[in-house]
């Protein structure tokens, strides 16, 4: 089974993406948090094996040192976001996915 962090801070979109992932069985979301210091307090505890994790995150968290710390912990992360970055994030994150997700 795949255990996944979501790092997202709008509530309602972030449950809407736990629903997504778990309609697979073999994905289970381990944790869902609203800023770097939840993401990194989850990854910690929880261990997951992949981390998507917002661009824009509240409390001013930057979506890149989190990348980077969680890339650190061996977690790699998949950027989510309403507008792919325009440059090259391949140091911080396997990609983006661009949402809607269809």
């Amino acid at each position: 089974m795949l255990k996944i962090l979501v790092v997202e801070d709008e509530p309602l979109f972030a449950q809407t993406l736990k629903q997504l992932i778990e309609l697979n069985p073999l994905y289970i979301v381990t944790s869902i948090a609203i800023d770097s210091m939840e993401a990194l307090a989850a990854a910690d505890e929880r261990r997951p094996d992949l981390a998507l994790v917002d661009l824009h995150l509240a409390h001013g968290s930057t979506r890149f040192s989190v990348a980077a710390k969680l890339g650190e912990m061996g977690i790699p992360c998949l950027f989510t976001s309403g507008k792919a970055p325009s440059f090259p994030i391949s140091d911080l994150a396997l990609g983006c996915l661009v949402k809607p997700f269809s």
